[in-house]
This record gives C-alpha cells, sequence and structure tokens, in this order.
C-alpha cells in the first residue's frame, strides 16, 4: 500500500522516458555547434590568415589602447591554438566540463577586449 504523501508518477511512464533522450540530444547539438564554431575559428586563423598574420592584425588594433603590447601579443599567438584544442574537445566529447570552462573564458576574453578596444 502506497503512503499519502507518496503521489509521484512511475519514472517509466511514457511521456517521461523521452526527457532523458531529448535532454542528452540537446547536449549533443550545443555541443556540436559551440565547438565547430570555436574550432573554425582557429582553423581559419591557422590556413587562412596565418598565425603571424593573425598577431601582426591584432596586435594593430589594439595599439591605441592601455592594454600592454605584450599582453595582447601573447593572447592573440595563443589564441588559435587554444579555440582549436577546445573546439575539437567539444566536437568529439572529451573532457566537456573542461572544455566548455576554457571556451567560455576564452570567449569573455575576446568580448572584454572588443568592448575594451571600441
Amino acid at each position: 500500500m502506497m503512503a499519502e504523501s507518496d503521489t509521484r508518477a512511475p519514472i517509466s511512464s511514457g511521456a517521461n522516458s523521452a526527457v532523458p533522450l531529448d535532454r542528452a540530444l540537446a547536449c549533443l547539438l550545443l555541443r556540436l555547434a559551440l565547438g565547430l564554431n570555436i574550432a573554425m575559428h582557429g582553423v581559419t586563423r591557422f590556413l587562412l590568415t596565418g598565425v603571424s598574420q593573425f598577431v601582426k592584425a591584432t596586435t594593430a588594433l589594439f595599439q591605441n589602447t592601455p592594454l600592454p603590447y605584450w599582453q595582447v601579443r601573447a593572447f592573440a599567438t595563443a589564441l588559435p591554438y587554444l579555440e582549436f584544442l577546445v573546439g575539437v574537445l567539444l566536437i568529439l566529447g572529451f573532457w566537456t566540463r573542461f572544455a566548455l570552462t576554457a571556451g567560455s573564458l576564452l570567449m569573455l576574453a575576446l568580448i572584454f577586449g572588443t568592448a575594451f578596444r571600441s
């Protein structure tokens, strides 16, 4: 006999069984979309622009800001490699929590720099 306070539906009811699958599919698609976006930014900076050209262009954009040249140069040099690494980790689903955290921190740094420059 069920206690009066326990009125929960069984876990295996038809409508509720799709929720974990829907959540997993949503997480997969969001992880792939973010991973592809971040990885392609890194790839284009390798293949199309070249890392040295990217660094040169980025440091030129920040020359009239209070940010030190060495700091902008170091960040711009590391950025394509970090973007590619984080993107691939997200696409493959390896170290997902770390990759999402690193990707978020990268985007925060990019947003800060863009806002600071303008």
